[in-house]
């Protein structure tokens, strides 16, 4: 199976595929597939999980809630990538958009903001974004 090569491009794409996929069912592939990918050693991978988790959240909110992809989300915010983390940002803010969004706290803002350079514009608005709404 794709999802096992040895060329991240490969298994980005390959889980990107399974994640555009919508049939009754589909989540049980996934699910296996995310939890792999959110692990993996590079970013492309974790960055397209992230946008997966995303997608599962939406097919299936009850079975999301059962999983640790939050969790797992929410500690891929304080990944050395860029890209990874203000994806994991905005992925958290997605599916907890209910409960008003990201947790911010000072564990998360200290560390945006010591990196706050690392990331390209859009990181750095969606930063200073989240920083705008914490309250020491």
């Amino acid at each position: 199976m794709d999802l096992k090569q040895t060329n991240h491009k490969i298994r980005g794409l390959a889980l990107r595929s399974l994640c555009s996929l919508k049939f009754d069912g589909v989540t049980e592939y996934m699910q296996n597939a995310l939890q792999e990918a959110l692990n993996d050693v590079d970013p492309y991978v974790k960055k397209t999980a992230i946008i997966g988790c995303v997608k599962f959240y939406h097919l299936s909110k009850s079975q999301f809630k059962k999983t640790e992809f939050l969790n797992t989300i929410y500690t891929l915010t304080r990944d050395n990538d860029p890209l990874v983390v203000i994806n994991a940002i905005e992925a958290i803010n997605e599916i907890t958009a209910d409960k008003g969004g990201i947790d911010i706290d000072r564990s998360l803002i200290i560390p945006l903001l010591n990196r706050i350079k690392d990331f390209n514009e859009w990181g750095q608005s969606i930063i200073l974004d989240i920083c705008s709404k914490y309250d020491p």
